[in-house]
C-alpha cells in the first residue's frame, strides 16, 4: 500500500510527514524540514525551486512519489462567517456561494469555496465560515508539486487540520473556549475553539528569531488582539486556556510568560504524542514538533477516511437528486417515444394524434412537481436577497478598528457591542487607557468620511492602576452596497387538467 504524504511550505522551508496504514491503525513513519536557504546572490523566494528541492529530499530519504496532501495558511485565503436563512442542509452550499459574491473582496466564478457549518441562528439559520482560494494560487501549488513529482490529492486549510489533530487527543469540557497557537518558522497560526470547533482564526508573521524574547513579546500582544476579536464570535466569552503546540521544553520560557503576563493556563500539545511512530522517528523526533501538527491532523483524517473541513480541491456542493437523474431517464425515453409517434403519425394519423396528447398530459403531470420546487427555491433566493441587502460588513469594519486603534500598551478595548440600524450600524466601545489624550488621537483616528465618532464618556477610572483612564465611545459605520432587488422570472402554470381531446 503506497504511503501517505503531506506537505507545507513557506518562504524559509518545506515540512513533510510520510504515514502508512496498516490496519486499523496509522504509522507515521517520517517527518522532517527542507530548508529552503541558502539562495543564491541576488536570489529571492519567488526564485527558489522548492519541487526540486523536495524531490531530492524524498529521494534521499527513499520516499516513493504519489499523491499529496498540501496544507494552505490562513494568509492565502479570503475568509467570511456567513449567516445564512432557515434553508434544507442540501442548500447550503448554493446559498453560500449566492451570498460569498457580496461578502467576499475580489471572488470571481472559478475560486473554489468551501464551508463548515459553525452553529444556528435564533431565527434557526445557518452559521458557516465560508473559505476561498484564488485558481492562481491553486495553480502555483500544483505546478510546484508537479515539478517534485507529485499530484495534489487534497487542499486542506491549516488551522483546521492542525484542530482536527487536537480533536482527537480528548473532547474538551462543555463550553470550553481555547486559543491554539501553532509557532511556524516565521509565522503564528492563532486559532480559537469552542467546544473543539474552530470559530476565528489568524495567521501573523512574528519578528525576531524563533524563541527571542522579540518575538514572545510580538506574540503576546497578537494573543490579546485575537483574543479581543473571538468575544463576537463566542458570545462574549474570554478564552479560559492557550494551548501551545510543541513539547513543553521547547517553549518553557514563552509558557511562563504568557501565564504571568495575561494571567492564562497554558498547555502544550506535543503533535507526536499519542499517535504511533516508527521506530527511527521516535528516537530521534523533529526539532520542532509542533510544526508538524497540521500535517499530522490531514495524515490522520484522510487516513480513516475523515471528511476535511475545508478542502479546496473537493469543496462541499449540492449532491444530484436520484429523482433529477430518473427524471432525465424518463425525458430520454420520452424522446424516443416521441420519435416513433411521428413515424406512426403518416398511418394511424387519430389513434397516435390520441396517444400523443396522453402522453403530453401525463409528461405535464410530471412537470408539476418541477415546478413547485422551482417556486420555493426562488422564494428562498429571494428572501436570501432581502436579508443580505443593505447588510453592514461587520468583519471589516472590526479589521478596521483594530488597525487604527492605539497599542496594547496604550489602550484596552473591554466590551465591543455591534449595533444593526436602519441605515448601517453603529459601534460602542467601552475601554481603558493611559490617558484623556489617548483618547481624543483615538478618536481623530476613527473618524472619516463614512465613519463619526462621538464620546459618551471619558473620565478617570480609579479601579484601574495599569489604564486609568476609561471611556465609552460611539462610532457610526456605513451599510454595504446594497444588492438589487430580486425578480424572479415568471414561472409557468402549473397543468390541472390533461384528458384525451374530443
Amino acid at each position: 500500500m503506497p504511503p501517505l504524504l503531506a506537505i507545507e511550505w513557506d518562504r524559509f522551508e518545506a515540512r513533510v510527514a510520510v504515514a502508512r496504514r496498516q490496519g486499523s491503525d496509522v504509522m507515521i513513519e517520517q517527518a522532517f524540514c527542507v530548508s529552503l536557504l541558502p539562495r543564491e546572490p541576488g536570489k529571492t523566494f519567488a526564485d527558489t525551486n522548492i519541487g526540486q528541492r523536495l524531490a531530492a529530499a524524498l529521494a534521499a530519504r527513499r520516499v516513493g512519489r504519489g499523491d499529496a496532501l498540501v496544507a494552505v495558511g490562513r494568509a492565502s485565503i479570503e475568509l467570511r462567517m456567513l449567516s445564512l436563512p432557515p434553508a434544507p442542509e442540501e442548500e447550503l452550499p448554493e446559498m453560500v456561494r449566492f451570498l460569498a459574491q457580496k461578502e467576499f473582496t475580489s471572488l470571481g466564478e472559478d475560486w473554489p469555496i468551501d464551508f463548515v457549518p459553525v452553529d444556528q441562528t435564533v431565527e434557526g439559520g445557518t452559521r458557516v465560515l465560508a473559505a476561498a482560494l484564488s485558481p492562481e494560487i491553486v495553480n502555483q501549488i500544483r505546478e510546484t508539486c508537479s515539478e517534485g513529482e507529485l499530484k495534489v490529492r487534497r487542499l486542506v486549510m491549516r488551522p483546521f487540520a492542525a484542530a482536527s489533530l487536537l480533536k482527537r487527543h480528548g473532547p474538551a469540557g462543555g463550553g470550553q473556549i481555547q486559543l491554539m497557537v501553532d509557532l511556524l518558522s516565521e509565522e503564528a497560526d492563532l486559532t480559537i475553539l469552542q467546544n473543539r470547533a474552530v470559530v476565528l482564526m489568524r495567521t501573523v508573521r512574528l519578528p525576531g528569531e524563533p524563541n527571542s524574547l522579540e518575538q514572545a513579546d510580538a506574540l503576546l500582544g497578537e494573543i490579546r488582539r485575537t483574543m479581543a476579536a473571538a468575544q463576537n464570535q463566542t458570545g462574549g466569552q474570554r478564552v479560559q486556556t492557550v494551548v501551545l503546540c510543541g513539547s513543553g521544553d521547547e517553549h518553557k520560557s514563552l509558557i511562563e510568560k504568557i501565564e504571568s503576563v495575561l494571567s492564562l493556563k497554558v498547555e502544550h500539545f506535543d503533535p507526536f504524542s499519542k499517535l504511533s511512530l516508527d521506530r527511527e522517528l521516535r528516537s530521534n523526533p523533529p526539532d520542532a514538533p509542533g510544526r508538524f501538527a497540521p500535517l499530522l491532523g490531514m495524515l490522520l483524517d484522510e487516513a480513516t477516511n475523515s471528511p476535511h473541513a475545508i478542502d479546496f480541491l473537493k469543496p462541499r456542493k449540492r449532491e444530484e437528486d436520484s429523482g433529477q437523474r430518473k427524471s432525465i431517464l424518463r425525458g430520454a425515453i420520452a424522446a424516443a417515444a416521441l420519435l416513433i409517434a411521428f413515424i406512426g403519425y403518416i398511418v394511424w394519423s387519430y389513434l397516435s394524434l390520441g396517444w400523443e396528447a396522453q402522453r403530453l398530459a401525463s409528461t405535464s403531470r410530471s412537470l408539476d412537481t418541477q415546478i413547485k420546487a422551482a417556486a420555493r427555491q426562488m422564494k428562498e433566493t429571494e428572501e436570501v436577497a432581502k436579508w443580505a441587502r443593505a447588510d453592514v460588513t461587520w468583519l471589516d469594519e472590526i479589521y478596521r478598528l483594530s488597525e487604527l486603534m492605539p497599542p496594547a500598551d496604550e489602550a484596552i478595548v473591554t466590551e465591543f457591542t455591534g449595533i444593526v440600524e436602519k441605515d448601517g450600524g453603529s459601534v460602542v466601545l467601552k475601554g481603558n487607557t493611559l490617558d484623556s489624550d489617548v483618547v481624543d488621537r483615538m478618536q481623530a483616528k476613527l473618524r472619516d468620511e463614512q465613519h463619526s465618532a462621538h464620546p459618551e464618556s471619558s473620565q478617570q477610572d480609579d479601579n484601574r492602576k495599569d489604564y486609568p483612564w476609561k471611556f465609552r465611545e460611539r462610532l457610526t459605520t456605513p451599510s454595504s452596497t446594497p444588492i438589487p432587488d430580486f425578480k424572479p422570472p415568471p414561472l409557468p402554470r402549473a397543468n390541472r387538467g390533461g384528458g384525451r381531446p374530443s
